[in-house]
């Protein structure tokens, strides 16, 4: 067989796209969409080993298996429960290929919201990243208070469709389907910060999915929004051409074949972009503190505050005001603490820093 001939990603045509999809990026923009078609292993998709692997020893557990829509019918409550158990201890024992997710860690995505139970994006960032990862459960407790924590000076793994480590989230069959299709839509819906991040997105970068599945036509009704974002579909299927030309005009995305390709191109092009005459570098000043306040990012202003003060009163200040952060970052991901004296604490933490950094010359 003929080797594919890998397509010129660095010409204008391809600019027209890229240039755009790294602006966003650098703004904090850009949300990845994670389907289940990323994790592969020996060549093969871990979505299709791991149906392969339940058809064949949960035989008795599975009455149905519904292709079309990736879910189950189970004989009863305890047969379900075994398939939950395997599935969990499969993602716990299983590594994809490595690569895809190393690469997409190397891009700072404003989020990422995936709608399989894995974590493997969340265990390819670097411990220094500081990743957040939080999932949705449709029948259960949410983690509503890592995302109130969660601040954009760090990424987010959100899993939408619940996490393996927590088997009842895991949708499997149809009365999961529904009971997250009313929950994300209606009551209780998605966290505030969530949504925020998905209404104020101006790309979405799809990776791995089926635009005929039911998952792929529930993140495109979470996505609209009064803006109008560009958005990207790499290594995806969309069925026939009718089904592709109403995608194209609907929703304005611009289907990408060359996925690996792509995907390289990408980090080639955001590494040249963080290195060019020092372009990723931010200027290090009193007005960066303050506009990094303004945009929620407390964390990252408290680190720049403390790399910009020299006199030692200010100094010792802004270690006493880090010490009230980090107190309050533990308190609320615990969860032991009222949320009144927290928002006290928060409130405390930020006019501090507003304070000093007002006080610095320009």
């Amino acid at each position: 067989m003929a080797k594919k001939e890998v397509p010129d990603l660095t010409t204008p045509e391809w600019d027209k796209i890229f240039k755009p999809l790294l602006f966003d990026l650098s703004r904090q923009k850009c949300v990845l969409l994670l389907g289940p078609e990323v994790a592969r292993a020996d060549g093969h998709s871990l979505r299709e080993v791991l149906r392969e692997q339940l058809i064949k020893h949960h035989q008795d557990d599975i009455a149905y298996f519904h292709d079309r829509d990736n879910l189950f019918l189970f004989h009863n409550r305890a047969s379900k429960s075994e398939v939950q158990r395997t599935i969990s201890l499969f993602y716990e024992e299983t590594k994809p290929e490595p690569g895809t997710y190393e690469k997409l860690a190397a891009l700072p995505f404003l989020m990422t919201v995936s709608i399989t139970p894995d974590h493997f994006l969340f265990d390819a960032y670097p411990k220094d990243a500081r990743a957040d990862f939080a999932f949705f459960n449709h029948i259960g407790q949410n983690d509503e208070d890592v995302v109130d924590s969660w601040e954009r000076d760090r990424p987010l793994v959100y899993n939408l469709c619940g996490s393996y480590r927590e088997d009842a989230s895991l949708v499997l069959d149809y009365d999961d389907l529904f009971q997250l299709l009313k929950n994300t839509m209606g009551t209780p819906g998605l966290p505030k910060k969530v949504r925020r991040a998905l209404g104020e997105a101006r790309s979405f970068f799809f990776l791995g999915f089926d635009f005929d599945k039911w998952y792929t036509q529930l993140l495109l009704r979470l996505l609209t929004e009064d803006n109008t974002p560009m958005h990207i579909a790499l290594s995806t299927q969309y069925g026939d051409k009718a089904n592709q030309a109403f995608l194209l005009k609907q929703f304005n995305i611009k289907f990408v074949v060359e996925g690996d390709a792509f995907l390289d191109e990408l980090c080639r092009r955001w590494e040249e972009h963080l290195n060019k005459d020092g372009g990723g570098a931010e200027k290090l000043d009193k007005h960066l503190v303050l506009r990094l306040l303004q945009e929620g990012k407390t964390g990252r202003a408290l680190e720049v505050l403390l790399k910009i003060l020299t006199s030692p009163e200010d100094k010792e200040m802004a270690t006493m005001v880090s010490n009230w952060y980090h107190k309050w970052e533990s308190d609320t991901k615990a969860g032991t603490e009222d949320s009144r004296n927290l928002d006290t604490l928060y409130n405390r933490v930020v006019k501090n820093i507003n304070d000093l950094a007002t006080n610095l010359p320009d």
